[in-house]
């Protein structure tokens, strides 16, 4: 056997090194040897020296300048090394040798779509599908153009086409998965995902992506496991680090995740999304001064401007005093200012920024300015947002029904879903075809529920421009958002001008600060005059709450205060809300009772985060040394134990500034007395609001010091506080299941539609 044959004997074995030493000898003796050239260029572009490559390929082209393989091998040469114009020459040359070739074809496209011809990579994949339609590599490549150019249902069929000439085709899999969780199909995706891994154990995106699902879905242990199998997989994959660390975070261990982001960085310094994860999972946490050094950090090395955005705005989880939220919020409005004279730029706020200023409702302040200073910033930094559906940019006019759709990352059990089953399931028919947009990907009670309650259900994708799309698609009249703020998804769709009449209501109690929100839907009893002042939306005062909710089915067991660990002799004044509502002003309250009633048990749920629970902690104690002593957490309660447990309560305490919501709801129905003071903005008016629509007034309180007299009155005196169990329970029926603001709303929602 020749020299030449040996070594290429050795490259078909797979035996690299080798190969490449006799190739080189092979050359030593003589330089000119067309096909040791060629061989040896291959061999160096497919293990990442492109450009050594193209030197040699071009020395084998000069020699056998019609040889359409060698044409081809320099083409692939040069578009690794991104020569994509030189290499559609060679490919040109390489078909004019060997003809109508397909993949030849499928590589030209390649360089083609890279170098930005979109036409012509169509057409050369295309013709490589004509020539060769039983080849599934043809099909797989058109499907990776069309998903790149955003055609994803042409990219499913392409994919799927793949995998029927090639059953095993475990990338084909792979990628029909992506595109599925890009159409909002995310348990399609995972069944993808899956056969991917079945035809391929070791092939870590699908383990990557069948976590990253998992974690989407909720389903947390299984994430993590594929996630961790795919970093084994691919050790020095960053994104597949930072991916784990999602899911990590997703599972609630927060510390495992931050430690995952670190490693994400560590593998790649430049990896954007590691720095934004990192600081959002620290931010989330309470941990602001690292955060911002995280943010810091990134912005410096990447110049990403969304970090920059994230720093400027971050908000502390637990304020420690008063001051400081005087500090925090003149800070942010200097902040904004400053970043709106600088002038940003975003090109994806979904993954550059995602988060909302969510704890600035939670200052008892009026962040109307606030709020739209933050969004005519980011409506300057990211002109996409100002996107306007066609059929709105052309003055449709409604139909004989308005089309209304109703948008919610919190369709499912969840307090939103329960807020607004009621109002969509009620909106007259006859009068609106209603759509329920849910941007969770899941399934549960809830969002089965929800999806019954409207015409149609349209599960939406996570990407923010095909969501919009998804939307815009079914053209509708009216588009409600019940809870923008609350997460960043619906807050930045709401940006863009989707409908006609866009409408927001109380799911998150505070103005969007959108230019292009009309309308905010709130109650009589919740507003204050001059409250229009407080938002950027036109603000409607219905006569009743905005809701139609459900009376709770209670579970047994209510009452049963051993079951939780109280003391028969104590009085429980439970506050079950989440403790970022806790505002500094209502520990001096906490205190009071604390002291007036020595047998009194404040008891709290312990936050999200152990931060959060040990930040509330230390400022008990430094407004009271026996309020920590009578303070206590518990673990987070599943649904109906929740319930029991405010069932064991001799009083609910409602926090001043910032009211409950479904707990007030839920609460009522068992009877619970709700100690509760009215503030000046809506936020703080909830409980207060369905005292009023029950005509009940004796646990309202008008200052503070009332507010603790009738804590300890109702806790202490049970004659007392059966009688107001008694009242409340006999006014439920004011309560639940009212649709009288429902048709109000109807009427206003109709009337804006018809008008626009």
């Amino acid at each position: 056997m020749s020299d030449l044959g040996k070594a290429v004997g050795h490259h078909q074995a797979g035996r690299l090194a080798e190969a490449e030493a006799g190739y080189r000898e092979v050359l030593a003796a003589e330089p000119g040897q067309p096909f040791a050239l060629n061989l040896l260029g291959v061999l160096l572009n497919t293990t990442g020296r492109a450009e050594d490559a193209v030197t040699l390929l071009r020395k084998a082209v000069q020699l056998r300048p019609s040889n359409g393989e060698f044409q081809n091998n320099l083409g692939e040469a040069l578009r690794l090394s991104g020569d994509f114009a030189g290499a559609l020459v060679a490919y040109d040359a390489a078909l004019a040798a060997l003809g109508p070739n397909p993949a030849v074809l499928g590589n030209k496209g390649a360089a083609a779509d890279r170098s930005g011809d979109h036409r012509l990579a169509e057409t050369c994949f295309q013709e490589a599908r004509r020539l060769q339609p039983d080849v599934a590599l043809h099909h797989f490549n058109m499907g990776t153009f069309l998903k790149r150019q955003g055609r994803l249902d042409e990219a499913k069929s392409a994919f799927e086409q793949a995998i029927a000439c090639a059953p095993a085709y475990a990338a084909a899999y792979n990628n029909l998965g992506n595109v599925l969780k890009d159409l909002g199909d995310i348990r399609g995706a995972s069944d993808c995902y899956r056969q991917a891994i079945q035809h391929n154990p070791r092939l870590a995106a699908a383990h990557d992506n069948l976590g990253s699902a998992l974690s989407a879905l909720g389903s947390s242990d299984e994430a993590v496991s594929h996630l961790r199998l795919a970093a084994d997989l691919a050790p020095e994959d960053a994104k597949t680090q930072n991916n784990l660390a999602n899911a990590l975070k997703q599972a609630g261990d927060t510390d495992a995740a931050v430690a995952s982001y670190r490693e994400a960085l560590a593998r790649d310094p430049g990896l954007r999304d590691a720095y934004h994860n990192l600081g959002n999972a620290l931010a989330e946490e309470g941990r602001t001064e690292a955060a911002a050094a995280t943010f810091d950090e990134g912005y410096g090395l990447t110049g990403d401007d969304g970090l920059l955005f994230k720093r400027q705005t971050m908000l502390p989880v637990i304020p420690g005093s008063q001051a400081e939220i005087e500090q925090v919020r003149s800070g942010l409005a200097g902040n904004l200012r400053e970043m709106a004279e600088k002038g940003l730029s975003i090109d994806n706020p979904l993954r550059q920024i995602g988060h909302t200023m969510f704890f600035l409702a939670y200052h008892d302040q009026n962040d109307c300015a606030l709020m739209g200073q933050a969004a005519d910033l980011l409506t300057s930094a990211c002109p996409d947002l100002n996107y306007i559906a066609p059929h709105v940019a052309a003055g449709q006019k409604p139909g004989r029904r308005i089309r209304i759709g109703f948008v919610s990352s919190h369709f499912r059990t969840h307090t939103i879903a329960k807020l607004m089953h009621g109002v969509v399931g009620n909106l007259p028919a006859d009068r609106f075809e209603r759509f329920v947009f849910n941007l969770w990907p899941g399934a549960d009670d809830w969002s089965s529920r929800m999806a019954a309650s409207g015409d149609h259900y349209i599960k939406l994708p996570g990407d923010l421009r095909l969501a919009r799309e998804r939307i815009a698609a079914e053209q509708p009249d009216i588009l409600f958002y019940p809870d923008i703020g609350m997460e960043p998804t619906t807050y930045f769709l709401g940006f863009s001008r989707l409908a006609p009449v866009q409408a927001m209501t109380w799911g998150h109690p505070e103005t969007s600060g959108i230019a292009a929100m009309d309308l905010f839907f709130s109650g009589k009893h919740l507003e204050t005059p001059g409250s229009e002042a407080q938002y950027r939306e036109r603000l409607i005062g219905l006569d009743g709450l905005p809701t139609c909710y459900e009376r709770p089915v209670l579970p047994d067991g209510l009452g049963d205060r051993s079951r939780f660990g109280f003391s028969a002799d104590s009085h429980i004044y439970l506050c079950p809300q989440s403790l970022f509502k806790i505002h500094p002003a209502f520990d001096q309250v906490l205190a009071s009772i604390a002291e007036s009633d020595p047998l009194a048990e404040i008891v709290f749920i312990e936050g999200a985060h152990k931060h959060w629970t040990e930040s509330l902690q230390a400022r008990f104690a430094a407004t009271s040394d026996l309020l920590a002593a009578r303070t206590r957490f518990m673990p987070f309660l599943s649904g109906e134990d929740f319930i029991r447990l405010i069932s064991a309560a001799d009083v609910m305490l409602d926090p001043i500034h910032f009211s409950g919501g479904n707990t007030s709801f839920e609460g009522f129905a068992t009877g619970t007395p709700i100690i509760t003071m009215a503030g000046k903005f809506m936020r703080s008016r909830v409980t207060y609001a369905m005292y009023r629509q029950m005509g009940i007034d004796a646990c309202i309180a008008d200052s503070p010091e009332d507010y603790v007299r009738l804590a300890v009155e109702t806790a202490s005196v049970k004659s007392l506080r059966e009688d107001i169990r008694s009242d409340i329970i006999a006014a439920g029926d004011r309560l639940y299941n009212q649709r009288g603001p429902v048709q109000e709303m109807a009427d206003i929602l109709e009337a804006e539609g018809r008008s626009r």
